[in-house]
């Protein structure tokens, strides 16, 4: 019985955050499109057309999947971002334009990233009795509408709960190791997990929980080594 109730629950999470993702999406077409492609920022940036499928830095990871690293360019800008995204789109069958590959796949970690936050919430609130009905009203947070563009952070989002995730509960060494691994080949910004892994490190130790700090060390070692070797890289 436990186990259909568990069953039950995560397709309705699943269910949800598919319907959250796609609302995103449709607002993001009919208004946040037509913003991106008449108006440009105030720097020189490509833009890629439609402008939701890549904004901001998404041409950049794009032109790194079409062109490759330029390492003997006096130009070190496509050395500034991480492989993953790229690598991802280089994957992908030829029958769609890269541009909308990558905006596919941001949106299909979107839908995995609004499972694994509800997933990380009910262990981080076990009191409180969360309703997937209001998991919508996450696109009224700052940034809730990147869920609808083709970007990097969202996949990044999604590595690092999941990494959190590992820690918490999962508890599979490869895993952990894995997640914090991917989080980092996907944007710099996954090294804030590094102070997160500190603390359950120390919680672990305090109160002689093995697995848990165990976990956390094997998270916190697998992001330095990924972004030293990354950076040795480059």
């Amino acid at each position: 019985m436990n186990n259909t109730v568990f069953q039950d629950s995560s397709q309705k999470v699943s269910f949800i955050s598919l319907l959250t993702v796609l609302l995103a999406v449709v607002i993001g077409v009919t208004l946040l499109n037509p913003l991106w492609a008449n108006y440009s920022p105030p720097f020189d940036i490509p833009k890629i057309l439609p402008a939701i499928t890549a904004p901001v830095d998404g041409p950049f990871y794009l032109w790194n999947a079409e062109y490759g690293y330029r390492w003997d360019s006096q130009d070190p800008l496509s050395l500034w971002f991480h492989p993953l995204m790229s690598w991802l789109v280089i994957i992908m069958p030829a029958w769609l334009p890269n541009n909308i590959w990558f905006w596919l796949i941001s949106i299909f970690f979107g839908v995995g990233s609004l499972v694994l936050t509800y997933q990380l919430a009910a262990i981080l609130t076990p009191a409180s009795n969360l309703s997937t009905n209001l998991m919508p009203l996450t696109l009224l947070a700052v940034g809730g509408l990147g869920l609808a563009t083709g970007n990097a952070e969202i996949p990044t989002l999604f590595f690092a709960t999941a990494l959190l995730l590992s820690v918490l509960r999962w508890q599979i060494w490869w895993l952990t190791i894995f997640c914090a691994a991917l989080a980092i080949l996907t944007k710099p910004n996954a090294l804030y997990l590094i102070p997160i892994m500190g603390v359950y490190f120390i919680s672990g130790i305090l109160k002689r929980d093995m697995e848990l700090w165990g976990h956390a060390f094997l998270g916190l070692v697998a992001l330095l080594l990924t972004w030293i070797a990354w950076i040795e890289l480059v």
